[in-house]
Formats: C-alpha cells, sequence, structure tokens
C-alpha cells in the first residue's frame, strides 16, 4: 500500500483514541466537561468522511458542519478549563451564519475552492476567539502549551487557507477533493505539528484533575482552610504562607448546644462562617 494511503487512516484512528480517552476521563470524574472528548471525536469523523466517500456534495456539506461543531467544541473546552465565560449565543450565532454560507457555497456557487476557504477560516475564528479570551489566564507550563499549541492549530487553517485559495490552481469540483493536494496537506500538518494538540489538551485537563483531587486531601470541604495533612506538606514545601503564619488552636463555645439546638446542617454554616473570618482576618 503507497504511503500516502496509510496517511489518510493515521488521524482519524489517533482522534478517535483521543477522543476515547477524553470520556473515559469524564467517566471516571477526572473531567468535568464532555466538549475535549465531543471535539475530537468530531475530528475524526471529518477525517473519516474525506476518506470514504458518500457522495461529493454531502461531503462538502457534512465536513463543513462537522468541522465547525468540533471548532465550537475546542473553543468550549478552552473556556471551561479556564473558567472563562462561554458567550454561547455569540457563539452560536457566528455558527448559523456560517451554516448559512456553506450552505451558499455548497447547493447554489459549488465551489469546492471557496467551501473550504470558508470552513478553515471559519474553524480558525471561531477557534482563535476562545484563544483570544483564555490568554491571560495560562499561569502554569501545561496550561501555557495548551493556549501555544492552539495557536498552532489556527495557523495552519488560516495559512493552508490562504495558499490553497490564493496561490494554486486547485480544482473547483467537489469529485476532486478526495485526491486533491489540499486534502493530503490535512493529513500531513494534522499528523505533525497540530498532533501536539490534542496531547496538551490531556496533558492540561490531567493536571488540573490532578489538583483537584490535591486541594481537596488537603483542605476542609467545609471551611477551604488546610487540614493536617495540608498544613504539614505546605511547611515541607516552604509556602509563604507557612513561612509567615500562626498557628491557632480554638474552640466554639456552645457548638454542641447549636448542634442540638439547630441541627447538624446549621453547625456546618457556622463552622463555614469560622473559617470566613479567619481567612479574613489572614487578609
Amino acid at each position: 500500500m503507497e504511503t500516502s494511503n496509510l496517511i489518510v487512516y493515521v488521524p482519524p484512528v489517533l482522534f478517535s483514541l483521543v477522543a476515547g480517552c477524553f470520556f473515559l476521563l469524564g467517566r471516571l470524574g477526572l473531567s468535568n466537561t464532555w466538549y475535549w472528548g465531543a471535539g475530537f471525536a468530531q475530528t475524526a469523523l471529518g477525517f473519516v468522511i474525506s476518506t470514504f466517500s458518500v457522495q461529493p456534495t454531502f461531503d462538502a456539506f457534512a465536513s463543513g458542519l462537522i468541522f465547525m461543531g468540533a471548532s465550537y467544541c475546542y473553543g468550549s473546552g478552552l473556556l471551561s478549563h479556564f473558567r472563562v465565560p462561554m458567550q454561547t449565543t455569540q457563539r452560536l450565532t457566528f455558527v448559523a451564519l456560517y451554516t448559512l454560507a456553506l450552505v451558499y457555497l455548497v447547493f447554489v456557487a459549488k465551489s469546492l475552492i471557496y467551501q473550504l476557504f470558508l470552513t478553515d477560516m471559519a474553524f480558525a475564528f471561531l477557534l482563535g476567539w476562545a484563544i483570544f479570551r483564555v490568554r491571560r489566564q495560562a499561569h502554569v507550563a501545561v496550561d501555557k502549551a495548551l493556549v501555544i499549541t492552539s495557536c498552532i492549530v489556527v495557523l495552519d487553517s488560516v495559512s493552508r487557507a490562504t495558499y490553497f485559495t490564493f496561490f494554486t490552481g486547485a480544482s473547483n469540483d467537489f469529485a476532486d477533493f478526495a485526491d486533491s493536494a489540499y486534502n493530503l496537506a490535512v493529513h500531513l500538518t494534522t499528523i505533525t505539528v497540530c498532533m501536539f494538540f490534542p496531547f496538551s489538551a490531556l496533558a492540561a485537563v490531567g493536571h488540573t484533575a490532578l489538583e483537584r483531587y490535591q486541594r481537596a486531601a488537603e483542605t476542609d470541604e467545609l471551611t477551604g482552610l488546610l487540614n493536617r495533612r495540608g498544613f504539614r506538606h505546605a511547611v515541607e514545601r516552604g509556602d509563604n504562607a507557612a513561612r509567615h503564619g500562626s498557628l491557632i488552636i480554638c474552640d466554639i463555645d456552645h457548638f454542641k448546644g447549636i448542634n442540638d439546638g439547630y441541627g447538624h446542617g446549621f453547625g456546618d454554616e457556622v463552622i463555614r462562617g469560622l473559617g470566613e473570618d479567619l481567612l479574613r482576618g489572614e487578609q
């Protein structure tokens, strides 16, 4: 089998495996969003359609919608990961406008070149929108890597769309897409520079999950203050708060009477209130 024939199978297999990893992380409670899994699953499906053609016009329309859905999910994954407002209405409005333009280019103008240009640029814009929103929120190495690799995906889409639209004599016939230089270029860049993107997303989500579990193990669930384990680890790590802090031993007067008279739920609120007072005193 020729190398080019082997290449077309690599992206759908790789992205299917990555999507499966994200869905597994969600199943295990290690990831609190389904967006990443959905995005990589749609990307895999888009490559399947480009490899196993159904009907040229259907392929162009369906793959356009699928890759736009993937871009929306990638952007949602970024916004969710960095806890930035989702701006769902604005982004869905953009997707709706793209869909109208896609319908025109596929079914009216019947232009493969401009359909590819539209899809690549819209994909880059939608993902770039999310990158712009989260760019200042990346503080640790894995999060910075996620933002950088996301930028690489955007740059890949823009440069490919520009080159094949304005600097080549590519065919405008939908039936020629599967064997086109454009399709080969998509596969090649996906399994080279763009493959850093899914693995950086996996690393960022995994790092966040580990931090969440570590924080849960080292803090009191009611007050958010360090528990015994957290205090010991803070001292061992030499955190600033541990080097410049105070050790306070205190009691809540008549706390048993509060629990007996008002219930344990009210007693929990008293404990939370004490924790908030201690945190305010620290500040």
